[in-house]
């Protein structure tokens, strides 16, 4: 944010201060607005050039042309040019601390931290000022060197604080202490800062309410978050960053729904494909729908292959969908292309012990351990390990340190409450279940097992209370109807009893019961707009769609062109481009139905009729993604490949549209 701040502030600086001295012009009015204009650089720099080599010029005068004509060099990829005229500068005048900035940022563009950080020493020994302090901190933390820019912020935010008590009017300066503030992690003190700042500077910005927002994020304050990313959009609707935000904001504030329409519109417009549907694709897996989310991420895979996060998203997708081999393949590929990424092992490691596989989850726990010894979650998975092996002993242990590392993860303290239960010690694994209840009040799996370690101890109306609350919170959850059929064994009520038993059948039946499309045989149908390269066409498909058959009718109509790469078949032009005739194709297509997505693949072939390739064929590779969730259609397309005959034509770019659609049943 600094940087972008700075640039703009070089500019002004610049141009404020290339006025000579004494209202004296000894080069003229036109020669200095020419210095001053930095674009086109092929003009400013000889104008510049002219000043700087007048001696009736001031020393002042000559080196503000020369750290202008540092930029027009800079913008010329320079470098080299740019900095001899800041040494040039600081040779006619060694305090001209603005000359040392200036160089400070050009070397920083360069990786030149060390000297950047020379450049600002002498800045802040002339005169020491906050956002001198903070701009040196930017470079020490590109080094690495985060304890010393930690110094710099405290430093900083101190200065900021002397600036402020000097002139409580100046508002940039509470700006840049709610900056320093919030890096040094003082969130609640730079939004307080943030907010005199908005009150004195009255103007309207767009990046102050995003500034503010963020602030507002890291407080938890979401609803407050999502005000001012939509104040920010209102000044700037076409702001793909304050949409994300906003769509972020969404996501965190429980409402994945808003989140999915703000990435649909982004998509739309093309922004960051791959980051939309990645980010939309968390969106609804918060829904649960994990299906549709796995779409997103292939579609940013297909985008963004060389990115490790949609491969990771989308095998925690996989293995929640209960789809536990392609999300095994997604976690190597994760580590593949990230070999340190801890969540992918982590994941991973899960998928292995919900097959049984303790030997992998160890590998992967032991590797993580190896590196990060005190990390709280691979301890609790390592646990869990040492639980299913029949060491409770071991697995206490490792709950107890995760949860002295992170206290405020239920897991954990439920964790150690069930393995304390599993060991008779049904007192203490009370208190855990408790306390960890306190963390998550609506998690009914710890009323149920909290209710059984009450069973045993011979508190019938407490452990009663418990399976009732998990029953309200989950009823399809079957430990809770077994725990409150025994209780009320004990208690000589046996038909309750009994009923509660074939309830607990029932709800295991529903939860395990396969998932099945919602609508059943159904007919689709779409109608849309495709682009291809150049020249569009109506497409007009429909699938007909039952549990073990897929067919795909497509007819296409209006004008077409393909780009060819180059030369084409028989060394014509590089468009084959036509008329579609419209003549229905039907043909078998390969698929997955899901629970609320169908996934459709299949090739075909189209001959060329008219123009230019006429007598080619056209070979398609294509998959379709149609959502029926909920009752509604909407129609994604991927064409993943398509080549002629012969020839180096061929284009394996995903052309990806969305359109709705219409859902007819069929018999």
């Amino acid at each position: 944010m600094w940087k972008q701040a700075f640039g703009l502030m070089l500019c002004a600086v610049a141009l404020a201060c290339l006025a000579p001295m004494g209202g004296v012009w000894a080069a003229s009015p036109e020669t200095w607005k020419a210095c001053e204009n930095t674009y086109p650089a092929d003009k400013s720099i000889p104008a510049c050039t002219r000043i700087i080599q007048d001696k009736r010029e001031s020393v002042a005068d000559r080196v503000k042309a020369l750290r202008q004509r540092a930029y027009g060099h800079a913008l010329k990829q320079s470098h080299e040019q740019a900095l001899a005229d800041l040494a040039e500068a600081l040779r006619l005048d060694p305090m001209a601390v603005t000359i040392y900035e200036t160089r400070a940022y050009m070397r920083s563009t360069k990786r030149d931290l060390d000297g950047a950080i020379a450049d600002m020493d002498e800045s802040i020994r002339i005169k020491e000022m906050g956002y001198k302090l903070q701009r040196r901190a930017e470079y020490y933390r590109e080094k690495g060197q985060e304890e010393r820019a930690r110094q710099d912020l405290e430093r900083a935010a101190s200065v900021y604080s002397e600036e402020t008590a000097k002139a409580p009017a100046e508002a940039f300066s509470y700006l840049g202490r709610s900056q320093v503030r919030a890096e040094l992690g003082n969130a609640r003190e730079a939004l307080d800062d943030m907010n005199t700042f908005m009150r004195l500077h009255k103007e309207a910005n767009a990046y102050y309410n995003q500034q503010r927002g963020d602030l507002y994020m890291k407080l938890g304050e979401w609803a407050k978050a999502i005000e001012d990313y939509s104040e920010a959009l209102r000044q700037q609707p076409d702001s793909s960053e304050f949409a994300y935000r906003r769509a972020l904001a969404y996501r965190m504030a429980g409402n994945p729904k808003a989140a999915i329409a703000e990435y649909d519109k982004l998509i739309k417009k093309g922004y960051d494909l791959a980051e939309a549907h990645n980010y939309r694709g968390l969106a609804y897996a918060a829904l649960g729908r994990f299906d549709r989310a796995i779409f997103d991420f292939k579609r940013a895979i297909e985008i963004f292959p060389e990115g490790a996060a949609a491969y990771y998203n989308r095998a925690q997708a996989a293995r929640l969908a209960g789809r536990r081999d392609e999300a095994m393949g997604d976690y190597a590929k994760t580590l593949e292309l990230e070999p340190h990424h801890i969540a992918a092992r982590l994941g991973r490691a899960r998928a292995h012990m919900e097959a049984g596989n303790t030997d992998g989850a160890q590998a992967d726990i032991a590797e993580i351990l190896r590196h990060e010894p005190n990390l709280a979650t691979a301890l609790y998975m390592h646990g869990l390990i040492q639980r299913s092996a029949g060491r409770a002993e071991a697995a206490i242990g490792d709950f107890t340190r995760a949860i002295e590392l992170d206290p405020e993860v239920a897991d954990f303290v439920g964790a150690r409450a069930v393995t304390l239960a599993e060991r008779g010690l049904h007192g203490e694994a009370i208190r855990d279940f408790t306390d960890a209840l306190k963390l998550a009040p609506l998690r009914a799996a710890l009323y149920s097992a909290r209710a059984a370690s009450r069973l045993q101890r011979g508190e019938l109306a407490a452990a009663l209370d418990d399976a009732n609350r998990a029953h309200l919170l989950d009823a399809d959850l079957a430990p809770a109807y077994l725990v409150r059929a025994a209780v009320h064994e004990r208690a000589d009520r046996a038909r309750e009893a009994e009923a509660d038993r074939v309830a607990a059948k029932e709800a295991d039946a529903r939860r395990n019961a396969p998932r099945q499309p919602p609508l059943g045989p159904m007919r689709i149908v779409m109608k849309g707009k495709y682009q291809a390269d150049t020249g569009d066409f109506t497409m007009a498909s429909v699938f007909e769609v039952r549990p073990n058959q897929i067919v795909y009718h497509t007819a296409d109509s209006g004008s077409f062109a393909f780009a060819s790469g180059g030369t084409a078949h028989n060394s014509m032009p590089g468009l084959c481009s036509g008329k579609a005739t419209g003549s229905p194709r039907t043909m078998q297509a390969t698929g997955t139905i899901r629970t609320d997505v169908i996934e459709v693949r299949f090739s075909s072939r189209l001959h060329h009729t008219v123009g230019p390739c006429t007598g080619m064929y056209f070979n398609f590779d294509e998959a379709f993604e149609i959502d029926v969730a909920d009752g509604g259609c909407r129609f994604s397309y991927a064409q993943i490949k398509d080549v002629y005959d012969s020839g180096p034509n061929q284009s394996s770019k995903p052309h990806i549209t969305d359109a709705p659609c219409l859902i007819e049943k069929i018999n």
